[in-house]
């Protein structure tokens, strides 16, 4: 494998100094960045404090990304990153905020968070790891997700989806493909799969699947309800010891 080379892009920083709410955030920056899309086979994202939007579009014949930064200070603002980098057939898509997310130093409150909205075209899988924050994903071909805490939603995707949560709500609408979950804790809804649901595993929270079209699989599930509507093939749910 080649090193990573940093593909052209175009990166803006400019400071808004109290542009926001004060209360929230005491000073932010605008980030974008942009690669072309030549010889690339699957996108990858690393995201990390902050909410995360990534969004297929058909007409799309580059990858944009564009992101509101917000910290405690501009030494730490400095140090949020958006950026695209590029080792073979993978483009890297990496948002870093430094302390990923809210943190006391000498007793006072630090933060730095990047919102970040990504664009690319909707013929390309994508994998993405999230550290914190909401989070949705629509309109690509495939999906393979990690994700720590905050919401998800996912809906629209051409193929398969996999998604390992850790903890928040998991949405999941309008999928051609298969759909496997693992989830910690949250509630669970999936709605318009044309394949399979397969929950590998489900911590707590309740589970809702409805309009499934090749069945419907619970393989542990330690609390919360289970319930399903018009599931067309097998429904396979674990006994549990009350």
């Amino acid at each position: 494998m080649r090193p990573w080379v940093a593909l052209p892009s175009v990166t803006c920083l400019s400071l808004l100094t109290g542009s926001l709410n004060a209360a929230d955030c005491k000073v932010a920056a605008d980030l974008t960045a942009s690669s072309p899309l030549a010889g690339i086979e699957r996108i990858e994202i690393d995201a990390q404090a902050g909410d995360l939007q990534v969004n297929g579009a058909p007409a799309a014949n580059m990858a944009q990304a564009g992101g509101k930064a917000c910290a405690s200070s501009k030494d730490m603002l400095t140090d949020i990153k958006l950026q695209m980098e590029r080792s073979d057939k993978v483009l890297h898509i990496t948002a870093t905020t430094p302390g990923t997310g809210m943190f006391r130093v000498f007793g006072r409150a630090s933060y730095a968070t990047l919102d970040v909205s990504v664009t690319i075209p909707a013929n390309l899988p994508v994998k993405v790891t999230d550290t914190s924050g909401d989070l949705e994903v629509a309109g690509v071909l495939a999906l393979d997700l990690k994700d720590e805490s905050g919401d998800i939603l996912v809906h629209d995707i051409a193929q398969d989806v996999a998604i390992d949560d850790d903890s928040g709500d998991l949405s999941v609408t309008n999928v051609k493909g298969n759909v496997t979950l693992r989830d910690s804790s949250g509630d669970i809804k999936v709605t318009k799969i044309d394949g399979t649901v397969d929950v590998v595993s489900d911590g707590s929270g309740d589970i809702d699947a409805a309009e499934v079209g090749n069945g419907l699989i619970v393989r542990s599930d330690s609390s919360g309800e289970v319930n399903f509507s018009r599931v067309h093939g097998k429904v396979e749910i674990p006994a549990r010891n009350h």
